[in-house]
C-alpha cells in the first residue's frame, strides 16, 4: 500500500509542475501586457 501512496505523491508532483509550467507563460504575457499599458499611459 505505501508504494501506492508513494506513485500518487509522485503523480501530484508532476502535475504540479506541469501546471505551473503551464502557467507562467500566461502570467508572463499578462504581465508584459500590463507593463505595455503602463508604459502607453506615460
Amino acid at each position: 500500500m505505501p508504494s501506492d501512496r508513494h506513485i500518487n505523491g509522485f503523480q501530484m508532483i508532476v502535475y504540479i509542475r506541469f501546471s505551473l509550467l503551464y502557467k507562467l507563460p500566461i502570467f508572463v504575457i499578462k504581465f508584459l501586457r500590463y507593463k505595455n499599458k503602463m508604459i502607453l499611459i506615460r
